[in-house]
């Protein structure tokens, strides 16, 4: 007794044809994709913050250059800086004739108690790519 079955190709609907479970290297290439998709996002993410800081660090430059052009002018010496550590302007004020400090803005308490918690604050949340 002899029993034969046929299927033809063309009775099968074109999704019965693939596979509809993908195999765990399938997967696990899948996950590769998505994963270095996320890191070139967020390379993206981080290039974009770089520039824009750039931007504002050349800005502020920029002021602080104006700024010192205008206060020559006036009796005392204003001159101002940004401090390169902490990222802060930093306005000092000079006696004109003699020169010598009347005033800082901020301290350099201040400026060297900001550049300790930016450095505590860089320990404690350091990115991991």
């Amino acid at each position: 007794m002899s029993s034969e079955i046929s299927i033809s190709s063309t009775s099968l609907s074109p999704s019965s044809r693939s596979t509809s479970v993908s195999s765990p290297e399938a997967q696990a290439q899948t996950a590769a994709v998505d994963k270095a998709t996320n890191v070139e996002a967020q390379q993206r993410r981080v290039e974009q913050a770089q520039e824009s800081q750039k931007a504002r660090t050349e800005n502020m430059e920029r002021l602080v250059e104006e700024i010192n052009a205008f206060a020559s002018q006036i009796s005392r010496n204003l001159n101002f800086s940004v401090d390169d550590p902490t990222g802060h302007t930093v306005i000092t004020v000079t006696e004109k004739e003699s020169g010598e400090l009347v005033r800082k803005i901020p301290s350099e308490e201040f400026l060297a108690l900001s550049q300790h918690i930016q450095d505590m604050n860089n320990l404690l949340f350091k990115d991991k790519a």
